[in-house]
């Protein structure tokens, strides 16, 4: 059953932490500015809890653990780079991490793991059934009250794209088909598998018996190759029984042997398909099946593509906007209109100016990007020695070689549906100009004609794409699918934004997760370090308070007690 949590536990007496710290232990803890108070205040505290109440039931069962600490665990997770192991230890026995999340008691208890790992599940769950992404909606609600309290200019923004690994290791054609094939039998129940030809049942138990990878050791790439072309045949005859179920086994199953083998027809048996037409969003693993294949330039990765959206604009604070995780073959220009809208929604302003480099240009943005400056830093492939323009008398091409302009033709159309074309006499014959061409040449004169300064404006997100990364080991994630990535993207990303806060923010006001001011919560902190410091300033244990801090303790108490039942917001 969903029930809203308080942000905060009432400091205890005897069992709060603030009272059992002195001297510089006690400094750093109560430290507004130090990472886990801003934590805390940033994104602890904004979090609105009600987007995840569609999670549990509203009448029914137990109350929920506070969602606001089992989303902070993950995001801290992250942000350390930590096991689950490390993770309850750290939120059991570290005083400043128990901080961060409102845990100011020895007492105060932390949810179980297996409540954390529902939690998790319920999310991806979600996501994969009704298609709504509640970790990406949280993440655009905390940013927002973070851009609104700042005064954050969301006019201006930037974008890159960085290809990541998936938790999964390379296997060869053979390896991946072996193990599509183990699977699949080995979700047959006893029943399925005796209504198997006994000859095909008896090749599995053998295959499922044996490692892929030690067959690929043991024999040459013909004898691989008779065995790849084997399990085709084994896999048609098991699509073809009327007794297999569709199931995510049996599925995967007949999406591998499209991908990877030309069916048997009238006159020719099962064949393994070229690598060349084997495509890229293809099956790269049998226990990962959401990533694809990818190469660009010497970096070749099975995994996904993150693309990072953050403000641009004037000002030292700047905060990521969006994050979004595709498969690796991916092209950056479906990023594009994502990226705008997730980031009007964050910031609540128009966008009106973006850098980003030369792969995310695409026709097909144009109508997007109406009214938006789009500074793309340069242009894929090598610049063209004719260049077309249209001018109010035609089309004009200019030779970059010789400096000669010449004016273009039109040529025939030969069918209705074919897009205007123009043509120039050329030593080698006729060269013909399109609609995409008259764009490419607008694009690379616009950018000529910007200042070298405004296109290094972009670079930033490249070292904003650095922070994100960098804790992996090998350059791996430790997730499979692509939903799991992007809670761990969104974490590192709300990790950032609140490491950004410490650095160079300056709110004017406590803001709420519904963005409005806090008076209450900012009393309470008021009260809360005001108590440390009477701590700090000599007082060596509860019995020996002064009567200054015995009437700060007391007040702490009653405006504690005192939200906790609505009277005051």
């Amino acid at each position: 059953m969903f029930k809203r949590s308080n942000t905060g536990s009432q400091v205890d007496l005897l069992g709060g932490v603030p009272t059992l710290l002195e001297g510089r232990a006690q400094t750093i803890y109560t430290d507004p500015d130090h990472w886990h108070n801003q934590f805390r205040t940033q994104f602890y505290e904004r979090i609105d809890e009600s987007l995840f109440a569609v999670l549990y039931d509203q009448h029914m069962g137990a109350p929920n653990a506070p969602v606001a600490l089992l989303a902070s665990m993950i995001v801290l997770k992250e942000a350390f780079g930590w096991s689950d192991q490390q993770l309850f230890e750290a939120f059991r026995f570290n005083t400043l991490v128990r901080a961060a999340v409102g845990l100011f008691n020895l007492q105060d208890s932390v949810p179980t793991e297996s409540t954390y790992y529902l939690f998790r599940q319920r999310l991806t769950q979600w996501e994969a059934e009704q298609g709504e992404d509640l970790w990406t909606r949280m993440f655009r609600q905390v940013t927002g009250g973070q851009a609104r309290a700042f005064e954050v200019d969301g006019e201006q923004i930037r974008m890159d794209s960085k290809l990541i690994a998936a938790n999964l290791a390379r296997c060869s054609r053979y390896e991946l088909v072996h193990g599509v094939v183990k699977n699949f039998y080995e979700s047959l129940d006893a029943a399925q598998r005796n209504r198997l030809p006994a000859a095909d049942r008896q090749t599995l138990e053998a295959l499922s018996e044996t490692e892929a990878r030690k067959t690929v050791w043991r024999s040459t790439s013909e004898q691989v190759g008779q065995a790849l072309e084997e399990l085709g045949e084994l896999m048609q005859r098991l699509l073809e029984q009327d007794e297999a179920e569709a199931g995510p086994e049996y599925e995967l199953l007949e999406r591998v042997f499209a991908e990877q083998f030309t069916p048997a027809g009238a006159a020719q048996p099962v064949q393994v398909r070229p690598g060349r037409q084997v495509a890229a969003d293809s099956v790269q693993s049998p226990h990962e099946t959401e990533c694809d294949y990818r190469r660009k330039r010497d970096q070749q990765v099975q995994g996904y593509s993150f693309n990072l959206t953050e403000t641009a604009g004037e000002g030292p604070l700047q905060l990521i906007t969006d994050l979004q995780t595709a498969p690796a073959s991916q092209a950056d220009p479906k990023f594009v209109a994502p990226a705008l809208a997730g980031t009007r929604q964050v910031t609540g302003q128009p966008v009106g100016q973006v850098w980003l480099d030369g792969a995310f240009q695409s026709p097909d943005n144009d109508s997007v990007c109406q009214g938006v400056d789009m500074v793309y830093t340069g242009l894929p492939g090598r610049p063209p020695r004719y260049e077309p323009e249209r001018t109010d008398q035609g089309v004009w091409v200019r030779d970059t070689q010789t400096g000669i302009t010449h004016r273009a033709r039109k040529a025939h159309a030969r069918a209705p549906s074919r897009e205007q074309r123009w043509w120039i006499q050329t030593d080698a014959g006729r060269r013909y100009f399109g609609e995409q061409a008259l764009r490419a040449g607008a694009l690379r004169r616009e950018l000529a004609a910007r200042p070298p300064g405004e296109l290094h404006r972009r670079n930033n997100v490249e070292s904003s794409l650095h922070h994100l990364a960098y804790p992996l080991r090998g350059g791996k994630t430790r997730y499979r699918g692509r939903y799991k990535h992007q809670i761990w993207a969104v974490a590192r990303a709300l990790w950032i934004n609140v490491g950004r806060i410490t650095r160079y923010g300056e709110p004017t006001a406590p803001i709420s997760a519904s963005g409005q001011a806090q008076p209450a919560a900012f009393l309470k902190k008021w009260i809360f370090f005001s108590v440390c410091h009477q701590r700090a300033s000599g007082i060596a244990s509860a019995r020996d308070f002064s009567l200054n801090g015995a009437f700060f303790l007391t007040l702490l108490v009653l405006v504690n007690d005192t939200f906790r039942r609505g009277l005051i917001t």
